[in-house]
């Protein structure tokens, strides 16, 4: 999910969007973005597991450009590392 692609299937060219979004949402495009992919990252590490999954490949399937970016942003919503989130899950 990107935002370009949420502009693209609901046909949106509104310049006032992001605004019209938060308002509704409570978050920005981009947060919203972000939130997804975290929390759509914490349901496939609970089911495949770290181990069975490397991280880089999880990353690139969320939409994330390196597995650091991915580790950065997981941390900044979770307060833990991918790694130290699915320990605690165990």
């Amino acid at each position: 999910m990107t935002i370009a692609s949420i502009y693209e299937r609901n046909n949106i060219t509104d310049k006032n969007f992001a605004g019209k979004f938060n308002a509704y949402f409570g978050l920005t495009p981009k947060k919203y973005v972000l939130h997804h992919r975290i929390e759509c990252s914490k349901q496939i590490l609970e089911q495949v597991g770290r181990n069975d999954l490397p991280l880089i490949i999880l990353a690139m399937k969320l939409g994330f450009s390196t597995h650091a970016a991915f580790t950065r942003a997981f941390k900044s919503r979770t307060g833990m590392t991918p790694g130290q989130w699915i320990q605690e899950k165990n």
